[in-house]
């Protein structure tokens, strides 16, 4: 998992940083069911309770080499590039979920989002196989646009 997703647990469930707001989402159990709150990160206030949020994944292939071709192996169309895949998937809380189900279901949704990068990848690169340089995952409290963006670095 990314550094951006960093879930600290909490004795009934766990806290993440909101990417959107810089404050906290934290979701947990009580009386049988599982709430989730936007919190402010330094006084610790709910703000507001939230239903649903996002989970953004992000994806940057970069093959940057100085003159734009890679020194002895000459130019070729994935050399000189630069590839962001942002996607995102909205996750609803469910009250009846467990709380440890609930962070296994957005650690499965990690593996989700990431592949539907693969197919923005594969058409900048020529169907050449490449991993991402970085590659991260957030939580949001706003939904985004879903980009494929390609351009030649400098």
């Amino acid at each position: 998992m990314s550094e951006l997703l960093r879930i600290r647990k909490t004795p009934k469930g766990f806290v993440v940083l909101d990417l959107d707001t810089g404050n906290e989402v934290l979701c947990f159990r009580r009386r049988g069911k599982t709430y989730c709150f936007l919190r402010d990160i330094e006084t610790k206030r709910f703000i507001v309770k939230i239903t649903e949020f996002y989970i953004q994944y992000v994806g940057v292939i970069e093959r940057c080499y100085p003159g734009g071709c890679r020194k002895g192996k000459g130019c070729t169309p994935t050399n000189n590039l630069h590839v962001e895949c942002h996607v995102y998937e909205e996750y609803k809380v469910d009250p009846e979920i467990d709380i440890d189900d609930m962070i296994v279901e957005i650690d499965d949704m990690y593996d989700s989002l990431s592949l539907r990068c693969v197919e923005c990848f594969d058409k900048y690169t020529g169907g050449i196989e490449m991993e991402p340089d970085v590659d991260q995952i957030a939580v949001r409290t706003v939904e985004a646009e879903e980009v494929c963006y390609f351009d030649r670095c400098e």
